[in-house]
């Protein structure tokens, strides 16, 4: 009998329960619809009866954290662009490296991009850098990317990306850090040696760590609104703690921190705001 096309109200709460515990992600009636055919995918893919028997395979079978992660990259969304959301990324390049060269005495600079997908905003990231500092030798620049899907964090690896991905890049960029070759552009070694990728999730306890120290800047840009409501500030405070006094906190247009978070001073360049660890500030 092959899987039933609907996923009845019990079926669905289940799943919806045992994703947010593991990852965080939301689920409810308006994206119903997504769940119900991302998991029908992986049912007829792994040849299971059912959404029963699905559900018992990723929450007790050996092999189920495996599976869910299959499952993740159905459910993830990652569509974005170099440079995505541009004035924030000016604001980025022309305010805060530039404060950071200059109070930064140990010549290091660390940034985490969470849910970073497939490699658009670190190697933004990386391209801003090189673009402010005068000699990056002299510096020891940290980048890291970090996302729940693997499939993602694969194409990393290759760095390689259609045109599309480019459209808010500037022609000058493309010129010096990307090479074109049969439609796509492949990222130069010099901004991909800049970023280290990893899989992590969001839910999880404890946040990765620099090298040395904390993050000076965090980007986590419209993740958290996939997220159930009150698993957010729980994660935000894990932000705030993972940030250095005077670090940077850069969410997506649409997420409101104060509805979260009142820690974090709001930075406000025209029609953009930007989140600051004030000095001082025990954690």
């Amino acid at each position: 009998m092959s899987p039933a096309l609907r996923l009845s109200n019990e079926e669905f709460k289940l799943f919806q329960e045992f994703i947010s515990k593991q990852c965080g992600l939301s689920f409810n009636e308006s994206t119903r619809e997504s769940l119900r055919v991302s998991l029908l995918a992986r049912i007829r893919n792994k040849g299971f009866e059912d959404y029963r028997e699905y559900y018992r395979y990723i929450t007790v079978h050996p092999n189920g954290p495996k599976e869910f992660k299959e499952l993740i990259t159905l459910l993830t969304i990652n569509e974005t662009s170099f440079f995505r959301n541009p004035e924030q990324f000016k604001v980025f390049k022309n305010f805060v490296i530039p404060e950071l060269i200059e109070k930064k005495t140990d010549k290091s600079i660390k940034i985490w991009s969470a849910g970073c997908s497939t490699g658009e905003e670190p190697y933004s990231i990386a391209m801003s850098v090189l673009e402010t500092l005068d000699d990056l030798n002299l510096w020891n620049i940290e980048i890291l990317g970090t996302d729940i899907d693997k499939k993602a964090l694969e194409r990393t690896e290759k760095g390689l990306y259609r045109k599309m991905s480019l459209r808010l890049t500037s022609r000058n960029y493309i010129d010096k850090y990307f090479k074109e070759a049969d439609g796509k552009f492949k990222i130069s070694d010099k901004v991909k040696s800049m970023v280290n990728f990893d899989y992590f999730n969001l839910a999880e306890k404890f946040f990765p760590v620099p090298v040395k120290g904390e993050w000076d800047v965090i980007f986590c840009r419209n993740v958290l609104i996939y997220f159930e409501q009150h698993k957010v500030p729980e994660v935000i405070n894990r932000f705030y703690r993972s940030i250095t006094e005077g670090g940077y906190y850069f969410v997506g247009y649409s997420e409101i921190l104060s509805k979260y978070n009142n820690d974090f001073e709001t930075v406000k360049f025209n029609d953009i705001f930007i989140y600051k660890k004030l000095l001082g500030v025990k954690t």
